[in-house]
């Protein structure tokens, strides 16, 4: 029921204009986005989930490899789970993976900030393999909760990649 609500939340909150960030609360919210992304390119998987909201979701799409196969209906998945299913697979599979993001907009009203970001994952299989890099954007959607900025969900328009 959270994930349902939180859902709701994010829909919501897609809704929102982006404006500059301009708010100690919006510096802040970009700030987490930042340091989870940061984490992640530190292969620090725990500092990253420890920024998550329980109960966060992704925004699913469709599948993320070619070779992934059908995807189900759903709207939603957990950002928590789907992120330690990634790391794992990710950290001990590529010699390197680095998400950069450049934040283009932030707006926080009350308890509820959204945060668009230009993203580029750098992956590199093996030492010496050029990378692969993709570029797209993602939305994210904070809330506060117990007075602390947590990301509540995701969503992007990543480009399905060759397996």
């Amino acid at each position: 029921m959270r994930s349902r609500a939180l859902l709701l939340t994010a829909l919501l909150g897609l809704a929102l204009p982006a404006g500059a960030c301009g708010t100690t609360d919006e510096a802040v919210a970009a700030d987490r986005v930042r340091a989870f992304n940061e984490a992640v390119t530190a292969r620090d998987l725990d500092g990253a989930v420890a920024l998550l909201a329980p109960g966060s979701v992704q925004l699913v799409r469709g599948a993320s490899h070619a070779d992934m196969g059908e995807t189900d209906d759903r709207l939603a998945q957990d950002l928590t789970t789907q992120w330690q299913v990634v790391g794992a697979v990710l950290f001990s599979s590529t010699e390197s993976y680095e998400r950069s993001v450049r934040v283009t907009s932030v707006e926080a009203r009350g308890d509820v900030a959204t945060v668009w970001t230009d993203t580029r994952t750098a992956t590199v299989q093996a030492a010496g393999a050029p990378a692969a890099v993709l570029e797209f954007s993602e939305v994210w959607l904070l809330l506060r909760l117990d007075g602390e900025w947590k990301i509540a969900a995701l969503a992007n328009n990543r480009p399905v990649t060759a397996p």
